[in-house]
């Protein structure tokens, strides 16, 4: 509740002090995927506990504003077909100076993932892994590290997102929000690719083993760009791999 989320934030604030956290979350911002039912005192928790880890966190390299680009991103997403994937994502972030921290959903929080960055310029993706599919974490991850990459410039900025809001209107963020989606979604199955395969026809479970196979990712992620696409929810839901993310992250 309310009084648990102020103790949370103070405990964190008294740890690391006020300067640990970007002035940007202590203000409110019409960010273009919150979702209206979001606790301001719980996503401030959440956030802190990202920052705080992110800060904790050994990171191999100093970030360099640049360095992720859509080279970057497509060898990320290419990290969707191990086994261990979301591990090694961990790994190879931390090697370009990016810190990936885990952070269960809180309640009142609505939360998929966020893009901060801590005061020693360290940017950190937080995700809660709510939903705990592959797709839903590889599409999330790819879109911080949009954010992360071509809007997160300092502590003055921060990004929040729930990804059930689909239409997410026009403000300050959208064309962000917009490019971030469009980014990851070219990270993870080019353009050229999808348009050949979706030019043949009905997709089955085999042209879609094809295309995941073609475009190097897993087949939760083509999947989910059929369902998006095709605005059939249905077909193929066994295929979006449920459960298992989150128990890569809980181990450690």
């Amino acid at each position: 509740g309310y009084s648990l989320n102020v103790f949370v934030s103070g405990v964190l604030l008294s740890s690391f002090g006020s300067d640990a956290v970007p002035f940007a979350l202590f203000r409110k911002k019409d960010a273009a995927r919150q979702n209206s039912k979001m606790d301001a005192y719980a996503i401030r928790a959440w956030c802190y506990y990202v920052l705080a880890e992110a800060r904790n966190l050994k990171i191999e390299k100093k970030y360099e504003l640049g360095i992720i680009d859509e080279e970057i991103l497509r060898k990320v997403a290419h990290l969707s077909t191990p086994p261990d994937g979301p591990i090694e994502t961990k790994r190879f972030l931390s090697k370009n100076g990016i810190a990936l921290i885990y952070a269960r959903h809180l309640p009142r929080t609505y939360l998929d993932g966020a893009a901060l960055i801590t005061k020693e310029g360290v940017p950190a993706i937080g995700m809660t892994i709510r939903l705990d599919r592959i797709d839903n974490f590889w599409f999330c991850l790819l879109h911080e590290l949009a954010h992360v990459s071509w809007h997160l410039k300092d502590g003055t900025d921060w990004f929040i997102d729930d990804f059930n809001i689909i239409d997410y209107g026009f403000n300050e963020d959208w064309e962000k929000e917009h490019e971030a989606d469009a980014l990851a979604k070219n990270a993870l199955i080019p353009e050229r690719l999808w348009s050949k395969y979706r030019d043949r026809g009905t997709m089955t479970v085999e042209t879609i083993n094809d295309l995941a196979t073609e475009a190097k990712v897993h087949r939760a992620v083509v999947v989910a760009r059929y369902h998006w696409e095709t605005g059939n929810f249905q077909h193929f839901h066994d295929l979006l791999g449920y459960g298992e993310v989150r128990s890569f992250f809980e181990q450690i």
